[in-house]
């Protein structure tokens, strides 16, 4: 590859969106669901929110093995329509 982790897109918004999209993938990482559906509730198209490696919240929540947010982001993406 030409060693650019994340697409121009994915980085292209204002640093406080950003932050909040990161808020999201740091509660998937701990599997904070209560934390997950409240920031999902303010934001929901951060359900497709990616960082720079192009994690996106069901990626990180994968990765740390917290089914039961897994359960959440699929049975309810449908609810967060881009």
């Amino acid at each position: 590859g030409n060693g650019i982790l994340a697409s121009p897109k994915d980085l292209n918004v204002p640093p406080e969106e950003f932050a909040e999209g990161c808020k999201l993938l740091q509660a998937c990482a701990l599997g904070d669901l209560d934390r997950i559906k409240l920031l999902l509730q303010k934001r929901p198209h951060h359900a497709y929110f990616r960082d720079y490696d192009r994690r996106s919240a069901l990626h990180v929540a994968a990765s740390e093995g917290h089914l039961k947010v897994c359960q959440y982001l699929v049975e309810n993406e449908s609810r967060f329509s881009k």
